[in-house]
C-alpha cells in the first residue's frame, strides 16, 4: 500500500487527462500534488527555477511549474502550463493550459492553448495551436492554425 502521503492519478487521455494531472502537481492549493514538487511555490504560487531567464513584460501567472534552462523572451504569457527543461520560448507567445516537453521551441508571436508539444518538438513563428499532440520533435510550419489534432511524422 502506498504511504498516505503519495500521490497516483490515472491517465487515460493525453488531452485532457494528461493535462488535467500536470496542473494539480503544480496547484498550490492544499490537498493538491506540489508536496511532490519538494518545496513551496514562490508568492506568485507558481514554481520557478532561479536559472529561468524571463524577458521584459513576460508573465508567469499562478499553477505554472518552469523547469531550469528555460528562455522567455519579451511579452510572454504564461497560465496554467508546465514548461519543460531547456525549452526556448519567442517574443509574444501565449501558452494557457499546455505542457512543454524539454528542449521544446515556440518561435515569436505563437498561441498554444490546451495542448502536449513534445520534446525538441518547434512551433513555428505566428502559429495558433488549439488542443493539440505535437510528437517529439515535430517541426510545425510558420503561421499555421491548427486544431484538435495529433501531429507527428509519418513512419516509413
Amino acid at each position: 500500500m502506498a504511504p498516505e502521503n503519495a500521490y497516483c492519478a490515472r491517465v487515460d487521455s493525453v488531452v485532457p487527462a494528461f493535462l488535467e494531472v500536470s496542473r494539480e502537481v503544480a496547484s498550490p492549493a492544499v490537498n493538491d500534488a506540489a508536496h511532490l514538487i519538494g518545496r513551496d511555490p514562490s508568492k506568485y504560487e507558481n514554481f520557478v527555477e532561479t536559472s529561468v531567464v524571463i524577458g521584459a513584460k513576460s508573465t508567469i501567472g499562478p499553477g505554472c511549474i518552469v523547469a531550469g534552462a528555460v528562455s522567455l523572451a519579451e511579452k510572454c504569457n504564461i497560465k496554467r502550463s508546465v514548461i519543460g527543461e531547456g525549452c526556448s520560448i519567442g517574443t509574444g507567445v501565449k501558452i494557457v493550459n499546455s505542457i512543454l516537453m524539454p528542449r521544446a521551441t515556440v518561435e515569436d508571436g505563437c498561441t498554444v492553448q490546451g495542448c502536449v508539444v513534445g520534446p525538441r518538438a518547434v512551433v513555428g513563428a505566428g502559429t495558433s495551436l488549439r488542443e493539440c499532440l505535437v510528437a517529439t520533435e515535430y517541426e510545425v510550419g510558420e503561421g499555421d492554425d491548427i486544431r484538435a489534432e495529433t501531429l507527428a511524422n509519418k513512419s516509413r
